[in-house]
């Protein structure tokens, strides 16, 4: 669940170049406590976390009209990242975007359980060829198989064209090609 952000942390802070400042000082500190994602940038308020990159989109768009205005203060969609190479996210506004939930997932990298080294790509054993697949959402998925059969270069390398094309034709702007 994501928290409102209170105008009064808002008044706080100050934006530069992707970083907030409290009284001329930095503020934010990597979340060691994520499970998921140590790179985000996280700032201890009033006895609760918020996220850095967050902050600083609403300080950038209160008036979007995605954004509510509640009794706690500011509620909005997911805020994704453009690029997402860095060992800590880059949260300068113009990398930061509103994304859907679904949106937001698209361009996440490769995960730990990748044995390709390619978003999408993978050896279908049972096909005995190499495979390019995409996510669409509301779990449909898209999927094309190598015509060359056995586990080769020029198949790894067909799939992997594949998976570009795919996520470009399905993901658009948020495509992630690894």
């Amino acid at each position: 669940m994501i928290k409102p952000i209170p105008q009064e942390l808002l008044d706080e802070v100050t934006y530069e170049d992707g970083h907030l400042y409290r009284d001329g000082k930095k503020v934010g500190t990597p979340n060691k406590e994520s499970k998921t994602d140590k790179r985000y940038m996280v700032w201890g308020w009033r006895q609760s976390m918020y996220k850095v990159h967050r902050i600083i989109w609403l300080m950038h768009n209160l008036d979007h009209e995605k954004v509510t205005k509640t009794e706690g203060g500011y509620l909005f969609p997911a805020i994704d990242h453009k690029t997402d190479d860095t060992v800590i996210k880059d949260n300068r506004i113009e990398n930061l975007r509103l994304a859907s939930a679904e949106e937001n997932m698209r361009n996440r990298g490769k995960m730990p359980y990748n044995t390709s080294g390619h978003n999408g790509v993978y050896f279908d054993k049972r096909r005995n060829c190499w495979a390019a697949g995409v996510s669409i959402g509301g779990g449909k998925r898209r999927f094309k198989y190598s015509p060359m059969k056995g586990d080769c270069s020029e198949g790894k390398q067909w799939a992997i064209e594949q998976a570009i094309a795919l996520r470009e034709k399905y993901h658009g702007e948020f495509a992630c090609h690894d």
